[in-house]
């Protein structure tokens, strides 16, 4: 069987808020066919600070994950209901939600309680590398991963997989499965040979 996933970038989709995607936009997505919507930058992402790459920064740059960007919302007070309120519209409309989950670093300003390492990986100068090697960090990130589930996502784009480690990485997906068994996990990898 066959899954189409529609990439688009949040704050570069309509007016670039939550209630840009509306009925209208689903049922034209659902038309073409479309299975899920990978909406990249919903994690609240470093914005603001003077490592940041660009301005409103990376949405790669994790600054905390168990938030959405205030940019996104028409009430930034309001943003995580917002959020919800997207992911039902899509779920009537027959469509379901993917978004980025990256389990190898988190923003350099991060300071929640996912344990990181004082590096980066080539040119990532605005992320901190996520220390796999400290227990805490599985338990962290499945939380991260329950987290959105609750919120209603259905499938996660898992980015630069290749530079985390692959036994943690099989154990916290069958955990999160073993709740969620629907969950659709997507890997991004480069290096074939991992």
């Amino acid at each position: 069987m066959k899954i189409l996933i529609y990439q688009a970038i949040c704050r570069l989709w309509g007016k670039g808020k939550f209630s840009s995607w509306d009925n209208r936009t689903f049922r034209y997505l659902k038309n073409l066919g479309v299975d899920y919507l990978w909406l990249t930058g919903v994690a609240r992402h470093s914005s603001g600070e003077d490592y940041v790459k660009g301005d409103p920064g990376c949405p790669y740059s994790i600054i905390d994950w168990m938030d959405v960007n205030p940019y996104l919302a028409s009430d930034p007070e309001r943003r995580m209901v917002e959020f919800e309120n997207l992911v039902e519209r899509a779920h009537r409309n027959g469509l379901k939600i993917m978004i980025d989950f990256i389990p190898n670093h988190v923003a350099k300003g991060y300071n929640g309680p996912i344990p990181t390492l004082d590096w980066h990986d080539g040119d990532w100068t605005d992320t901190r590398k996520v220390d796999w090697n400290n227990p805490a960090t599985f338990d962290n990130m499945l939380s991260v991963l329950q987290f959105w589930k609750e919120k209603g996502v259905d499938a996660f784009r898992c980015d630069m997989v290749e530079l985390v480690p692959r036994e943690p990485q099989m154990r916290l997906l069958a955990a999160l499965k073993a709740d969620y068994p629907e969950t659709l996990f997507v890997a991004e990898v480069y290096n074939m040979d991992n």
